[in-house]
């Protein structure tokens, strides 16, 4: 990230580290988009919330890169809502979030998942835990 993230973004990207964040994709305070919703977190493929906040919430598969201002906007919303920042669909910021080709194919794999609630999510999560974790591996320990 030490240059341009992406060529042709609108207003050009930034470079370095600046303005780049963690993004939890599902949020610790996910519980209440999940009550507001309707849903409980079984239909997602966790036994209750203890579970999610357990084995998912600080796991590096749940998380993502973002610039600042697309975080704050995304907050606690729905996984939904969420892909559609993240593909440029609600995304009024400059850069988009779509400069950062990461996030990108991310909202492109949630809303190929299609509309939540499934336990298809949480199989996600887990492999893009196990995809992000080989990668770590492969490039820093070999």
């Amino acid at each position: 990230l030490a240059g341009p993230v992406h060529q042709g973004c609108p207003g050009g990207c930034p470079t370095g580290y600046d303005n780049i964040e963690l993004e939890h994709i599902l949020p610790e305070a996910w519980d209440q988009t999940i009550a507001a919703s309707g849903q409980i977190f079984d239909h997602w493929g966790f036994a209750h919330i203890q579970e999610f906040l357990r084995r998912m919430l600080q796991r590096i598969g749940n998380k993502a890169i973002l610039w600042g201002p697309c975080n704050q906007s995304c907050g606690n919303n729905h996984p939904d809502d969420k892909a559609n920042h993240y593909i440029g669909g609600t995304c009024s910021h400059t850069p988009s979030a779509t400069c950062l080709k990461q996030i990108e194919k991310v909202g492109n794999e949630l809303k190929a998942l299609g509309v939540g609630p499934s336990p298809d999510f949480r199989n996600y999560f887990e492999l893009r835990c196990a995809e992000l974790a080989a990668f770590a591996l492969k490039r820093f320990c070999l």
